[in-house]
C-alpha cells in the first residue's frame, strides 16, 4: 500500500512541477538488463517533462514511476531515467559525413541530434581525435511509414442494400483520424467500431489500417423498454464544432494528502489486524480512474496533458496556484473540493474563460451565476426532483408521504409536491393523482398503513433524515408486507448510515433509491476494465474510479471534437462510458451545466427455478436522462 501512494505522490510531484515548455527528447540508444528487464537509460534534459519522454518511448506515466521511484523528488537535468524497453518501430538509415576545417565532435552531434558517445560508438577511430575531411557514419532513426490509401467516403443511406443488406463497409484510417471521430462519421459507437476490429483494442489506431465498419447498425431501446418524452429538449442550434488540434490540457486540484493520511493509517492498523477492510479513498481512486481514461484515449489516437495538485484544504495553497500562473493555460480545472476554496478557483477561472469542474455532490450556488461551472455528480435536490419525474410516469401507483412535521421536511414536501402533481397531470390529464400525507406525529404508522390500497403497489416515502426515526419505521413497515404490497423508497440522506439497514427489509419491501451512476457489473466492458484496473493499481475500482474514469473520458473528448467553447454542444455530445449517461442541462441563463442523468434501481427478490431458493439482486428498472423517463421492465 506504502509503494502505491509514493507512485502516486510521484507522479503528483512530476505533473504539478512542471510548465509547457518541453525540450524535444531524443530516444537514447543506450540498453541495461537491470533485475532480468530491459531499460533505455535516458539522461534528463532541461525542459523535458514526464508526458515528453512517455511520448518519445511510447510508454505510460506509471511505467517510469514503477522504475524510478526517485521522481518523487521531480525531474533534474542530468538524472538518469530507466524507460521499460520496447521494440522500436524505427527505421535506421546509415548517412556518411565528411568532416570540414573547424568541425568538432560536439557540433556535427547537434547537427544531428545525436550524442557525441553516438557518434565514437559508431567510429571507433574517433577515439583518436577528428581529421579534415574524414568520413564518419551517422544513424539516423526515422518512423517507419505505411502507404496510405485514400480512405472510403461513407455513404449513409436510408435504404438497405436488398442484395447484401449485412455488408460492411471498409474505411482506411487517414492521418490524424480517432476512433471516435471515425464513430461520430459513421453514426455508430466506439464499441461498435471494436467489435469489428478487435486487434484496436490491444493495437491502437495507426494511419493505414483498414477498419470493417457495419455502417447499418441503428442502435433502438431494447424491446422491454419503454420510452416517453416529457418535455422538449433544448435547441442546439448555436453549437459549432471548433476543435482544439492539440492536446487537452486539464488540472486536478484535489487534497490527496488526505486519503495519504488515511493509508498512512491504515498501514500501522494492517500490523494488528492483516483482514483490515481499507476505507475508501476517494480522491486518488478518481485520479487513478482519470489516468486509465487517458490510456484508453491515447490508444485510440486522443492526447491529453494532465496536471496535478494536491490542494491540501489550504487557502493560501490555492492562492500561490491562482498568482504562479499555472492554471492560465488550461483548458479545465477539476476541484478544488470544498467551497470556499472552489469559489476562489472558479471565480478566476471564469476571468480567463477556462472552465471549472465542481467533484461534489451538495449543491454549488455557483451554477447558478458562473457560466463556466460544470457539475458531474448531481446535487441531492437534482436526484429527487429527477426522481418524482420518474414517479409521475406511473398511473397505478399509490403515493404516501409519512413526515415529522419539521419545518424542513414540510418544506420538502410543499416543493416536490407540486412537482409530482404538476408531471402527472401534464402525463395523465383529467386523473386523479393518488397521493397522501401522513403525519407520524399524530398517526404513526398505524397512518400509513390506513393510506395504503389493496390493488396496487403503495410507494412509500419517508423524509426524515434521522437514523433512529427511519430505522424503527423501517422495521414497522417490514410488518405490512404480508398483507399490503409496499414499496420503500430510500432517500440519499441515509447512506451515512445504510450498513445499518437490515438487508432482508429491503427486499420484503421492494425498496427502490434512485443513484446518479449504475454499474452492470456483468457486463463484459466492466469486467475488461476491472481486470486492467487492478493489475495497473493492485486494487480494485470503485464508484470513484468510474467516476473518474468516465469524467476524463467525457472532457476530453468533448474538448478534442469542440474546443474550449463546448457549452452550446455539451448536451448533445454522447460517448461510451461504465457507470454514468452524462445529461447537461444549463441551470440558468447565467449559470453553468449540471448532470440531470439518475438511474432507478430496485431490490427484487426470485425464486430460483427448480429449487426453494430465493435470488435477491439489485436490477435497474428506469433512468432519467434529460427529460427523458426510460422504464425498464
Amino acid at each position: 500500500m506504502k509503494s502505491s501512494i509514493i507512485l502516486f505522490l510521484a507522479l503528483i510531484t512530476v505533473f504539478a512541477t512542471k510548465g509547457f515548455a518541453q525540450e524535444q527528447v531524443i530516444r537514447s540508444d543506450k540498453t541495461e538488463i537491470i533485475n532480468n528487464k530491459k531499460y533505455y537509460i535516458h539522461e534528463v534534459k532541461q525542459g523535458q517533462t514526464i508526458y515528453s519522454i512517455c511520448k518519445a518511448y511510447g510508454v505510460e506515466q506509471s511505467d517510469i514511476a514503477m522504475a524510478n521511484m526517485e521522481i518523487f523528488e521531480g525531474l533534474k537535468p542530468g538524472q538518469l531515467l530507466k524507460i521499460p524497453f520496447k521494440e522500436s518501430t524505427l527505421n535506421v538509415e546509415t548517412k556518411i559525413h565528411k568532416v570540414e576545417k573547424g568541425e568538432t565532435l560536439y557540433g556535427i552531434s547537434k547537427k544531428y541530434k545525436v550524442t557525441v558517445d553516438d557518434l565514437i560508438k559508431w567510429n571507433p577511430e574517433l577515439k583518436d581525435g577528428l581529421k579534415n575531411g574524414q568520413d564518419i557514419k551517422i544513424q539516423i532513426a526515422t518512423e517507419s511509414k505505411t502507404e496510405v490509401k485514400p480512405s472510403v467516403t461513407p455513404v449513409i443511406s436510408n435504404k438497405t442494400d436488398t442484395a447484401n443488406p449485412s455488408k460492411p463497409a471498409i474505411h482506411i484510417v487517414k492521418e490524424k483520424e480517432t476512433v471516435y471521430g471515425i464513430s461520430k462519421l459513421y453514426n455508430i459507437t466506439v464499441s461498435d467500431i471494436e467489435k469489428n476490429n478487435p486487434s484496436l483494442i490491444t493495437n491502437g489506431l495507426k494511419t493505414g489500417d483498414t477498419l470493417v465498419i457495419n455502417s447499418a447498425l441503428i442502435h433502438k431501446e431494447t424491446a422491454n423498454n419503454n420510452t416517453h418524452l416529457l418535455f422538449p429538449s433544448q435547441n442546439q442550434t448555436n453549437c459549432n464544432p471548433q476543435p482544439l488540434n492539440r492536446p487537452a490540457r486539464i488540472a486536478l486540484i484535489l487534497p490527496f494528502s488526505e486519503d495519504a493520511e488515511i493509508i498512512e493509517k491504515e498501514d500501522i492498523k494492517l500490523e494488528k489486524d492483516p483482514n483490515l477492510v481499507p476505507q475508501t479513498k476517494p480522491f486518488i481512486e478518481y485520479y487513478e480512474g482519470f489516468l486509465a481514461a487517458l490510456d484508453t484515449l491515447r490508444k485510440k489516437g486522443e492526447e491529453a496533458e494532465i496536471f496535478v495538485y494536491d490542494s491540501r484544504r489550504d487557502s493560501s495553497f490555492i492562492a500561490s496556484i491562482i498568482s504562479s500562473g499555472k492554471l492560465d493555460n488550461m483548458d479545465v480545472v477539476i476541484g478544488p473540493v470544498y467551497q470556499p476554496e472552489f469559489k476562489t478557483v472558479s471565480d478566476y477561472c471564469q476571468s480567463k474563460g477556462i472552465w471549472s469542474v465542481y467533484p461534489m455532490n451538495t449543491k454549488n450556488p455557483l451554477l447558478e451565476s458562473n457560466p463556466y461551472v460544470l457539475q458531474f455528480n448531481p446535487s441531492f435536490e437534482t436526484q429527487v426532483n429527477q426522481a418524482v419525474l420518474y414517479m409521475a410516469s406511473f398511473s397505478d401507483k399509490n403515493y404516501i408521504i409519512a413526515h415529522g412535521e419539521t419545518p424542513e421536511e414540510i418544506s420538502f414536501i410543499k416543493f416536490y409536491k407540486s412537482k409530482l402533481i404538476a408531471s402527472y397531470n401534464a402525463n395523465f390529464p383529467g386523473k386523479q393523482v393518488p397521493y397522501s400525507e401522513v403525519s407520524l406525529k399524530t398517526s404513526g404508522v398505524s397512518g400509513i398503513e390506513k393510506a395504503m390500497k389493496d390493488s396496487c403497489d403503495n410507494v412509500v416515502i419517508l423524509t426524515s433524515a434521522n437514523q433512529a426515526t427511519i430505522l424503527d419505521l423501517m422495521n414497522k413497515i417490514n410488518g405490512l408486507v404480508k398483507y399490503k404490497r409496499v414499496v420503500l423508497t430510500l432517500m440519499p440522506q441515509w447512506k451515512k448510515f445504510e450498513k445499518n439497514i437490515e438487508f432482508d427489509h429491503l427486499f420484503n419491501m421492494q425498496a427502490v433509491t434512485f443513484e446518479p451512476f449504475y454499474i452492470n457489473y456483468s457486463s463484459d466492458t466492466i469486467k475488461t476494465f476491472n481486470r486492467n484496473f487492478s493489475s495497473r493499481y493492485k486494487t480494485i475500482p470503485d464508484k470513484y474510479s468510474y467516476l473518474g474514469f468516465d469524467s476524463g473520458i467525457f472532457l476530453i473528448t468533448l474538448l478534442n471534437e469542440y474546443g474550449k467553447d463546448f457549452g452550446p454542444c455539451i448536451s448533445a455530445h454522447k460517448t461510451d462510458f461504465l457507470q454514468s449517461e452524462f445529461c447537461f442541462e444549463k441551470v440558468s441563463p447565467e449559470g453553468g451545466y449540471e448532470n440531470k442523468s439518475i438511474y432507478i434501481i430496485k431490490c427484487i427478490s426470485s425464486k430460483i427455478e427448480n429449487t426453494d431458493e430465493v435470488k435477491k439482486e439489485y436490477r435497474l428498472t428506469g433512468k432519467v436522462s434529460d427529460k427523458v423517463i426510460t422504464i425498464v421492465n
